[in-house]
């Protein structure tokens, strides 16, 4: 497929959806929402192509869509591996149970199932059946069972002599398994090499891919009767994974394409959490959050504080997205990521973070931030400053910040 000839098309996560893309595009209901005004607005970041057209939806405050329009297409097809590649690292790294891809994401492409596929072929190289040939006059190792049994015997001064001599040599066989090996991870590259950064299978690039293993169901027939027939354990998950590959691939034409998320917020935190351990150095007197180029290391964690209700019928969760506890100077720094359009009002849950770490250590001080992103350049600005008469005893009043990182500066640290 030639990428060159594609017409890019770009919306924006929570932003107005012009007007012939939904139907251009076939845009689903969870894909659209719509506020007050009626209209129809995108719920989703990610890519859907249509035979010549493809759509980014990129996210909120990554760039501003006028921007994203008048970029050189290289530069969207950048733009777009770098979301795309953030969102695939953010998936495979999550470790929160309340996190569930499968909900949160919607693709009618197998990309799961491609990825094993190629950790195969990057660890055994592409799947072959070895065999033992043996033949005549040919070879380096005798096999002197076969030439025993198979060759003519001559006497020649004491001495038996056979001929003639037979030879063993293995060989190797391709099959249909690695045919479909090459065909879906050379269909992948052409398909979506532009826009995900997908693992080297230049070695058999040449090989081009074969269409009739597509939309066959015969192709997935065959390889469910190969499967029934193999015990190895490495080649069965391969089978499946093919298996699983195809019929996805079935299910749609070969130039259609959705992979679409509607939680890039977990990407944000996600990406937020590796920015501040790789750059956060720490607070100036102004108050601003200050990050370094060099590698910092720090060890900001999602906390968990529990507790039961005052009946202890039920039982309750909070999770301070970043958080990093300075005992020697005895600093708290209490972050929470926000992927916003818009901050609006008071961010009660954030408040109630302060109080409960006030009073979980109450002779240390907490520096209090919501971190959101934007298109400009990295800032930091006071969000709430409490009146001390409002203020727990005769400790510091509770000051919160806004930090505003610039989100391509994020993405590209996190998947580097």
């Amino acid at each position: 497929m030639t990428h060159s000839l594609l017409q890019i098309d770009v919306i924006q996560d929570g932003q107005t959806i012009p007007n012939g893309y939904i139907d251009k595009y076939n845009l689903e209901k969870r894909d659209i929402f719509y506020p007050s005004n009626g209209e129809a607005r995108s719920n989703f970041v990610g890519i859907v192509q249509r035979d010549e057209s493809i759509l980014i939806s990129i996210p909120k405050h990554f760039m501003h869509v006028s921007d994203f329009k008048i970029r050189s297409t290289p530069e969207k097809k950048k733009y777009t591996r770098l979301i795309m590649d953030s969102i695939n690292a953010s998936v495979l790294g999550y470790q929160n149970s309340s996190y569930d891809s499968k909900l949160d994401t919607s693709s009618n492409f197998a990309l799961a199932a491609y990825f094993n596929i190629y950790e195969y072929f990057a660890q055994y190289g592409l799947y072959q059946e070895d065999y033992q040939e043996i033949r005549p006059n040919s070879g380096n190792k005798v096999s002197w069972r076969d030439t025993l049994r198979k060759s003519n015997k001559f006497f020649s001064n004491g001495n038996i002599i056979f001929s003639p001599l037979y030879y063993k040599k293995r060989r190797s066989n391709q099959t249909l398994i690695t045919e479909c090996m090459i065909s879906i991870l050379n269909y992948t590259q052409s398909l979506l090499g532009d826009f995900i950064t997908l693992p080297d299978t230049s070695k058999i690039a040449n090989k081009g891919f074969n269409k009739n293993i597509f939309n066959n169901e015969s192709v997935i027939l065959k390889l469910q009767e190969i499967l029934t027939t193999t015990f190895k354990d490495i080649n069965r998950q391969l089978i499946r994974n093919i298996i699983i590959f195809l019929k996805k691939v079935n299910d749609n034409k070969l130039e259609v394409v959705d992979i679409k998320y509607y939680s890039f917020a977990h990407t944000w935190e996600t990406a937020v959490e590796k920015y501040l351990n790789d750059h956060f150095l720490g607070i100036s007197k102004d108050n601003e959050v200050i990050f370094s180029n060099t590698n910092t290391q720090k060890k900001f964690i999602k906390d968990k504080i529990s507790y039961n209700d005052a009946n202890k019928f039920s039982y309750w969760r909070l999770e301070p997205d970043h958080v990093l506890i300075d005992d020697k100077n005895k600093f708290i720094y209490l972050f929470d990521s926000k992927y916003y359009t818009n901050l609006k009002d008071l961010n009660h849950k954030q408040f109630v973070y302060h109080i409960l770490y006030s009073n979980g250590w109450p002779t240390y001080q907490i520096y209090d931030s919501l971190i959101l992103p934007t298109e400009e350049k990295s800032f930091t600005e006071e969000y709430l400053k409490l009146n001390k008469k409002y203020s727990l005893r005769d400790r510091t009043p509770v000051n919160i910040y806004l930090t505003y990182l610039n989100m391509i500066e994020v993405l590209e640290n996190f998947i580097k």
